[in-house]
């Protein structure tokens, strides 16, 4: 009896910490469009402790529909790709179709095919389905989308830790996010779901905007689009409301808490406008989806690495990011070389983190590259740039009909990421040269295949040397 409870106890262990890290927040959001709400969308998919599970649209500042294409506008100029989105079709009255709003672009609307959204109640019947996670409903315009889904799915409902509302902190309550459904805010108390309703305050500054255009990070040249002349010479141009809610959901403990009238408000515990401008910062530069374990982060001085790596560092970083730069270094580490189908490998791991908006250890992963080299020298940066390594079981691999591919699962959906034929065979054709010319045990074999492996580290973008075969069963 007791060797059964030990082995319950270590099981149970076991499931419980089979992964190192996970973000402290999953988030529903739903947004009515506001150019404030394309800003503090910015900030929480670059956001590291923040995973975005869905966004749905409301009526609101723009129709719900408008609202829609604005945001996968968006969310495909991020490569986020397979993060839901669904407009909500039941709303009554009509949204405001600001022409400010209306006339910012978020991305290539033009690009953005209808089909590719998803409706609410199919949003909401997938995350009961699939969502092992407490979530936080964040409300960015009204309350009518939240109010729905918890009034018509209870299993949905039942997932709700807290609603998180952007609007005044004041009672009696007022304002447009307030006024828009007055009776959803009312009907959602009896539900007896926290709602925290969080104060947007503050103004942007010229300097803050110019370190924010400095950081190299897509999101923030993203957001840094909404600091145009059309929209600044708006009078709410300069104005911080809705990314308030990313600061409180990082920064919960500089709010201050008032329950006044059966609300929960927070008002940041503040003054300084010069304060709210660095926690906005302070989010861009965190670094999701790729914590580390022992060392804070890999340096960046270009004199810790070797000479001939040094002479492109700054470019590769500049051009792929610095989640990308991690996960090669790290994944050349291990691999004990430089070579390309490692390489590869990591850009893969990278963008299927990008496509769900998935952290580290959140995938599995079927690769296609087999166990012979060079091909399968590919797994090696899979396993490293998702954290689906086969000591945690979340990567198997396929030995027959070998190719430069792998399936990437997350929460239910899949996805086949392909290097393309012609960068393959070109790759393949380029190793069997070198192999034929110097032989496996020449020096000057593996010196030519990290030269060319740097070179293709600067010049292959991973978002167009891969194709992406989406929601594959």
């Amino acid at each position: 009896m007791k060797k059964l409870i030990l082995s319950f106890f270590f099981i149970t262990y076991l499931s419980g910490f089979a992964h190192p890290w996970n973000p402290s927040r999953y988030v529903v959001i739903d947004t009515d469009g506001g150019i404030d709400d394309y800003r503090t969308l910015c900030l929480l998919l670059s956001a590291n402790d923040v995973r975005v599970l869905g966004i749905t649209t409301s009526n609101g500042v723009l129709n719900a529909e408008n609202a829609a294409i604005k945001v996968k506008a968006l969310l495909n100029s991020l490569y986020h790709e397979g993060i839901p989105v669904a407009g909500n079709s039941h709303i009554q009255k009509s949204g405001r179709d600001c022409p400010t709003a209306m006339d910012f672009s978020w991305g290539d609307e033009n690009f953005v095919n209808s089909s590719k959204f998803i409706s609410i109640d199919s949003l909401s019947n997938y995350l009961s389905r699939e969502c092992k996670n407490k979530i936080d409903f964040v409300n960015l315009g009204s309350l009518s989308t939240v109010h729905y889904l918890m009034s018509s799915n209870e299993r949905f409902a039942e997932l709700i830790e807290q609603i998180i509302w952007s609007s005044y902190a004041i009672f009696p309550m007022q304002g447009f996010n307030y006024e828009n459904d007055t009776y959803a805010v009312f009907s959602l108390t009896r539900l007896n779901i926290p709602i925290h309703i969080v104060q947007g305050e503050g103004e942007y500054s010229d300097n803050h905007i110019r370190t924010i255009e400095s950081l190299i990070k897509l999101t923030a040249r993203k957001m840094c689009r909404s600091f145009s002349n059309d929209v600044l010479n708006n009078p709410y141009g300069y104005r911080i409301f809705d990314e308030m809610v990313a600061v409180y959901l990082h920064y919960p403990e500089k709010y201050l808490k008032d329950s006044t009238g059966g609300f929960i408000f927070y008002r940041m515990d503040t003054d300084s406008k010069e304060e709210t401008n660095n926690y906005i910062i302070n989010i861009f530069r965190e670094n999701n989806m790729y914590p580390n374990q022992i060392i804070n982060q890999l340096p960046l001085d270009t004199s810790f690495y070797k000479p001939d790596v040094q002479t492109l560092m700054k470019e590769i970083i500049a051009k792929h990011g610095v989640i990308e730069w991690n996960a090669a270094v790290t994944t050349f580490e291990l691999h004990r070389h430089i070579g390309t189908y490692a390489l590869i490998g990591a850009k893969m791991g990278i963008r299927a983190l990008e496509y769900f908006g998935a952290g580290v250890d959140e995938l599995k992963v079927c690769s296609y590259a087999g166990s012979k080299p060079p091909l399968s020298c590919i797994n090696d940066g899979i396993q490293v740039s998702t954290g689906a390594t086969l000591g945690h079981g979340l990567i198997k691999v396929v030995e027959d009909n070998t190719m430069p591919a792998a399936d990437f699962t997350y929460m239910g959906r899949t996805i086949r990421i392909k290097l393309k034929d012609e960068l393959s065979e070109n790759i393949s054709k380029e190793i069997k040269e070198l192999v034929e010319e110097y032989g496996l045990s020449n020096d000057e074999y593996w010196n030519t295949i990290r030269e060319s492996a740097i070179n293709y580290w600067l010049s292959l973008d991973r978002h167009e040397i891969f194709n992406i075969n989406s929601e594959i069963h």
